[in-house]
């Protein structure tokens, strides 16, 4: 039987994790819930800060964790409860319908049930919950208001040591099934002399475009920041943390060789892909347990 916290002993990681399909009946007792505490004026951040609620215990009894040497873990039918929310809102702000509403406080239950949830006060208002869909004016951020680049491969939260251990994520408006890329330090293969680079704390790594920066600074380029370890030794395996977009390398060859990431980051656009990103939510970031975001 599995780990709920990785894989099963002696399981074969190189394989496809398997998507863990959710009990119908524990589908329909989340949007139950959500619908009820929606409609009683109850919000993602009131599910956080108030007593636990009856269907987080069966949720977190029932819902495997992210498999720790792949570093993700794909639930389907969790959400097949809740109904069509309507059409993209034209900002993180909204406006949204009621049945949209539900479903930010459903995300908030799960994340609840997985972990102590938080947000930022800086980003997107301090909501647990988030909007990640395209906005106006920034096609070509590396943020998630992003919508004809592709964002690289990043560690949520890489500038911050309380970063989330958990971030969860909802596919709502897709029609035309665009995937999520995910990667895992752990089955990179580095090598001793590469750990041992990436080991020093040389990279810089600032905030994304989507958090306000202090008011005395403008930007958080101005802001000082030391140098951070990208790879470090956990009991079970390395771990990572890196932001291609928003990290300052230092100017050493030894470093710039010993990194698998193919040339250094940078702020500047990509090369547009050949469809927009689908609409989701964020639905919380937890430690020891999640953070929620829609997308």
């Amino acid at each position: 039987m599995a780990d709920r916290t990785g894989a099963a002993p002696g399981a074969d990681t190189a394989a496809p994790l398997t998507p863990f399909t959710a009990d119908p009946a524990l589908a329909a007792a989340l949007a139950r819930a959500a619908r009820d505490l929606a409609a009683a004026g109850h919000s993602p951040e009131d599910v956080a800060g108030g007593p636990p609620h009856p269907v987080t215990a069966a949720l977190a009894a029932a819902l495997p964790r992210p498999d720790r040497e792949r570093g993700y873990r794909v639930v389907t039918g969790l959400l097949d409860g809740f109904g069509p929310v309507g059409p993209t809102p034209p900002h993180w702000s909204g406006p949204q319908g009621e049945e949209a509403n539900a479903l930010d406080t459903g995300l908030a239950l799960v994340a609840a049930a997985l972990g102590d949830l938080y947000g930022w006060a800086n980003q997107q208002g301090g909501r647990l919950v988030h909007n990640i869909l395209p906005i106006p004016g920034q096609e070509r951020a590396q943020a998630g208001a992003s919508s004809t680049t592709t964002l690289t491969r990043h560690t949520e939260d890489a500038f911050h040591p309380l970063r989330p251990h958990i971030l969860l994520l909802a596919a709502l408006r897709n029609p035309d099934g665009v995937g999520s890329l995910v990667s895992s330090v752990r089955r990179v293969g580095l090598t001793d002399a590469q750990r041992a680079q990436l080991e020093r704390p040389r990279v810089v790594i600032t905030p994304d475009d989507s958090y306000r920066p202090p008011e005395d600074a403008g930007s958080w380029t101005a802001v000082a920041a030391p140098g951070i370890a990208t790879v470090w030794a956990a009991p079970d395996g390395p771990c990572l943390r890196f932001d291609p977009a928003y990290s300052r390398l230092p100017d050493d060859p030894g470093f710039s060789r010993a990194a698998p990431w193919p040339r250094r980051p940078r702020r500047g656009p990509r090369a547009p892909r050949s469809r927009a990103r689908p609409a989701r939510r964020s639905a919380g970031r937890a430690r020891g347990r999640p953070r929620p975001r829609r997308r």
